[in-house]
């Protein structure tokens, strides 16, 4: 008998994990505009009937029947219908863990055409509501993210293997998460120093420690704003700014709008 073991695997297959936060259907008209949306979701467009447009660095994407759509996060774009749009769309994160998302990475618009057989499962499978409806939209989300990184090249997906200190560095964060957390603060907890730490954090996981917190803080205000009713003074003092001013200009440098602006804009 022979067993094989794939160690890298076994330890990271986990922590992978795919999120979904909002899937709806929606009947949109000339109302449905935006310009400049930069997210940390990634939107599915389950186009069924009508027309909408994408329009991101210069180019412009017609949205048909039939097609399945993959905006990513990250992406500065815009969309809007000028008559009639019918689909179902998704709000979905896949998080490393990191907690980036790993189509963040993903720069265009992505087009699965010809799908409309899988379109009007999912809108079947949506309207049962059932545990088997819930896996099988898992399963077909997870396909597509599988087949936008083959598309991108596979080669560039590489597992990331942390250190203790760093996963210990990102449980903390996890726990603590806040505007005015440091990297000093951190390294005194894992009784570390703190240059080590900022330079191990950087070399392992590709970005400034200050960077990483202040992404992760970001990121919890947009969901915040997206999918509570909590007001803009509640989220900031929530996430430790020291004014809402100061939140508002923060967040408008990371996402291109104010709070408010984005809140009376988010939307499928």
């Amino acid at each position: 008998m022979i067993i094989e073991n794939n160690v890298i695997l076994s330890n990271s297959i986990n922590y992978l994990t795919l999120n979904i936060s909002e899937i709806r259907y929606a009947i949109l008209d000339s109302a449905w505009r935006r310009e400049h949306a930069r997210e940390s979701i990634n939107r599915l467009y389950y186009v069924l009937d009508g027309s909408g447009v994408v329009e991101y660095g210069g180019k412009s994407i017609t949205m048909l029947p039939g097609n399945i759509y993959l905006l990513p996060s990250g992406l500065d774009c815009g969309y809007h219908c000028d008559e009639h749009l019918e689909k179902l769309y998704m709000h979905v994160n896949v998080l490393r863990y990191d907690n980036y998302d790993l189509l963040s990475d993903i720069h265009e618009v992505l087009v699965f055409p010809d799908r409309m057989e899988e379109i009007e499962e999912m809108i079947r499978q949506w309207r049962r509501a059932d545990y088997y409806s819930m896996m099988y939209i898992r399963s077909h989300a997870y396909q597509l993210v599988c087949e936008a990184m083959e598309r991108v090249g596979v080669d560039s997906w590489k597992n990331e293997a942390y250190s203790l200190l760093v996963k210990r560095c990102i449980e903390y964060v996890d726990k603590h998460l806040k505007s005015g957390l440091s990297a000093a603060e951190i390294a005194t907890e894992l009784f570390v120093s703190d240059s080590r730490l900022r330079k191990v954090f950087r070399q392992e996981v590709g970005v400034p420690i200050g960077k990483y917190i202040n992404d992760r803080v970001l990121s919890a205000a947009e969901l915040q704003l997206r999918y509570s009713d909590r007001s803009v003074k509640s989220i900031s003092e929530s996430l430790g700014f020291c004014d809402q001013f100061y939140f508002s200009r923060m967040f408008a440098r990371q996402y291109g709008m104010s709070p408010v602006s984005y809140r009376k804009l988010a939307q499928g």
